[in-house]
């Protein structure tokens, strides 16, 4: 069999704009024989950051491809492993066994900037496919203009086509037509009539709010520190859950926790919002007793509103007959014991990294599934994937957009 060219080509793709169009075509123009587009941040809820599932996604990389560019390529959806790089090289890794045969050259793709990935796959394994950057092309500021106001910590107003106060997205949809191909632009209008779009607006006015509230500190927004606790409770194989009443995430399960008073220890403070957010009645010193493990969860971006760095305690409890009854309280809307086998099938109405500190504690729930998408079945090796054609369902109950508060 003849060596094939194979290119990787890795993004969040949120939206899919001209910086990135510029790259594909590049690519395209490599003559590769397998282009493989690889979709990150899939089966996560729908926030400001992650706006678009990865069928959403898909049609976007899609729509501008000719067909003979369509049928050499195939796309794929990665989850997020933020605390476990390998367990994210695993699912790159796979997908590159399902198209790659001794003998054949792989190249991925990256700009001269470096991206953090590139790190991932060493010369001369993997060849350089290096692209300029397209300078005035970001994807989080187009989300800005989209979503309504810009952030605090992004000058969305100062930019090279032009200055846009805070006026919404109908005065700035001419400057995202300049940025964007005409078929992602046509998706973003389309989208704007979507119960999900206005979610996302009234979450992008929180951030924005929180924003402005913590600019007027000395060294501004971006320079502040916050610590949390959060607590990892579990009797019986069940983990006990709240579901967040209002935004950031609202709507979305997360683990009892909340922010630290200055005033009180890291555990005092962990049991103070466990007893807020589920009336939870077993005694101070039975869950002071049973803390197994103490991590602190410090990633810059792990989440919107800032540094947060959470103390996450693990306490796995005696099994008992009966659960401790609980009940949501102060910002929870619900307190619920939720079997850990369920928990894989509901990561994308997760919280921020909630479920990635679970998998910490308790291990790794299940395998992180690929998301195959509508690939051209002729070209695909006979390695087939063993992972099913599971799509990213965020957010998509009742056809509403809107998550279903309800498991």
């Amino acid at each position: 069999m003849k060596p094939k060219k194979v290119t990787l080509f890795l993004g969040r793709f949120e939206p899919y704009h001209l910086g990135h169009d510029a790259d594909a075509k590049k690519a395209y123009e490599s003559k590769a024989d397998h282009i493989l587009r690889i979709v990150g941040s899939v089966n996560k809820p729908r926030t400001i950051e992650n706006p678009w599932d990865f069928k959403e996604r898909e049609l976007m990389l899609r729509a501008p491809l000719s067909r003979a560019e369509n049928d050499r390529t195939f796309i794929y959806g990665v989850e997020d492993t933020i605390y476990n790089d390998n367990a994210w090289l695993k699912q790159i890794q796979t997908i590159l066994k399902w198209h790659v045969n001794p003998g054949d050259e792989v190249s991925i793709v990256g700009g001269q900037k470096g991206e953090w990935y590139m790190k991932f796959f060493p010369e001369p394994q993997y060849k350089r496919l290096l692209l300029p950057e397209v300078v005035n092309i970001n994807a989080t500021q187009i989300r800005g203009w989209y979503f309504g106001l810009p952030w605090t910590d992004h000058d969305f107003t100062r930019h090279s086509f032009g200055t846009y106060p805070d006026l919404g997205y109908d005065c700035a949809k001419d400057v995202i037509a300049k940025v964007v191909p005409d078929s992602t632009l046509q998706y973003l209008e389309m989208f704007r009539n979507m119960p999900a779009y206005e979610y996302l607006c009234s979450e992008y006015e929180y951030y924005r709010k929180y924003w402005a509230d913590n600019a007027k500190y000395r060294y501004g927004a971006n320079a502040l520190n916050f610590n949390t606790v959060d607590a990892i409770l579990v009797q019986s194989g069940y983990i006990l859950l709240v579901q967040r009443k209002d935004y950031p995430g609202k709507g979305l399960w997360a683990l009892p926790g909340g922010f630290l008073n200055a005033d009180e220890e890291i555990e005092d403070g962990m049991i103070r919002e466990l007893r807020e957010e589920t009336h939870l009645k077993v005694a101070a010193k039975v869950l002071k007793g049973n803390i197994e493990q103490v991590q602190n969860f410090a990633k810059p971006k792990r989440s919107l509103r800032g540094r947060i760095i959470t103390f996450g305690h693990y306490i796995p409890l005696p099994s008992e007959n009966t659960l401790p009854k609980v009940k949501g309280g102060d910002d929870a809307l619900k307190a619920r014991w939720m079997p850990l086998s369920d928990i894989s099938d509901l990561r994308y109405k997760f919280f921020e990294d909630h479920i990635d500190i679970i998998e910490h504690f308790v291990g790794q729930l299940s395998d992180r599934p690929i998301i195959i998408g509508d690939n051209p079945e002729k070209y695909v090796t006979e390695k087939k994937p063993r992972t099913e054609n599971k799509r990213d369902t965020s957010f998509r109950h009742g056809d509403n957009g809107i998550v279903n508060n309800d498991v």
